[in-house]
């Protein structure tokens, strides 16, 4: 691996991806009387989808990292990384135990995921021009 970095991305972004699948999982079977009675149903699923979303973002950016060494894209995987613990943490927190107070992160992991996408945007378009001749 080029850059050191890049494996952590990489397996954060699995270890989403099989966290995303499990709490999908579990959500539509093992919890739904839990979600239900807390009617928080649709902050689960809404969680686990961007957890899954965001999993893909990072192996995304773990091959940019690794195959084209841009800092840029270090600091996409940081902001996917603290954005979904932040924003989907709240929201499973919230629909497992009806504590509303910890949904006061959500934005500020959202403003991470968001920052992360656009510093993605960034990344790219700074990248060099390869013209073939």
């Amino acid at each position: 691996m080029k850059h050191p970095a890049s494996k952590w991305l990489l397996a954060i972004g699995a270890l989403f991806g099989v966290l995303a699948v499990l709490s999908g999982s579990m959500g539509s079977h093992m919890l739904r009387d839990q979600l239900e009675a807390f009617n928080s149903t649709a902050n689960f699923i809404l969680a686990s989808n961007y957890l899954f979303y965001h999993a893909g973002g990072l192996l995304f950016t773990g091959l940019l990292l690794e195959r084209l060494e841009r800092r840029g894209f270090l600091y996409v995987g940081i902001f996917f990384i603290v954005g979904s613990f932040l924003f989907c943490g709240s929201l499973f927190t919230y629909s497992l135990t009806g504590l509303r107070g910890v949904t006061a992160v959500a934005p500020i992991g959202g403003m991470n995921l968001i920052l992360g996408w656009l510093t993605l945007v960034v990344t790219c378009v700074r990248l060099p021009s390869s013209k073939k001749r």
